[in-house]
């Protein structure tokens, strides 16, 4: 799920910059979890093509490479495709309520917690926006704003997550 760091990265210094989210970044967000979901589930089913011929010096660290490139870009647990559709649709739908009835959040927001619930799942994106809600805090302390760049917080969230995914 590292392959997710540029359009996040990209989103949050946009939205902080211009307070605006490119649709391009929610939508590369979205494919990925939709690649990851269909194509990458687990990397025995990646680096599987490389144990039948484990023997052979080139092919076994042809191997170790790609169980280490794979284990750093995926490093992350198989998230079941009815995670990821909840995690697309409940915080969506929920941040899509607040947007509705207090127009406190914009649709770029919406739409890339929405893509980034289906990528990591909704148990995933509770510990990225967990891990966004301190520093998110403690930003409207300070400069006393009401409105905040949300992307800036959800980038936070997602490298503590991953920061703390690929540690454990």
């Amino acid at each position: 799920m590292l392959l997710c760091a540029v359009p996040i990265l990209w989103a949050a210094v946009t939205d902080y910059r211009k307070r605006i989210i490119p649709d391009w970044t929610w939508v590369a967000v979205l494919l990925i979890g939709g690649a990851s979901a269909f194509f990458f589930r687990s990397t025995e089913n990646i680096t599987s093509a490389f144990s039948a011929n484990a023997g052979a010096p080139r092919l076994y660290l042809q191997k170790i490479f790609a169980e280490v490139i794979f284990s750093l870009v995926l490093n992350m647990p198989y998230v079941p495709l009815l995670e990821r559709i909840l995690g697309f649709l409940l915080p969506g739908a929920s941040l899509l309520f607040c947007a509705v009835r207090y127009d406190g959040v914009g649709g770029g927001d919406i739409k890339m917690t929405a893509a980034m619930g289906f990528c990591f799942g909704l148990y995933g994106l509770a510990a990225i926006l967990i891990f966004a809600f301190l520093p998110a805090f403690v930003y409207v302390k300070v400069t006393g704003q009401k409105s905040i760049p949300l992307a800036v917080f959800l980038c936070i969230g997602y490298f503590l997550y991953i920061g703390l995914s690929l540690c454990l």
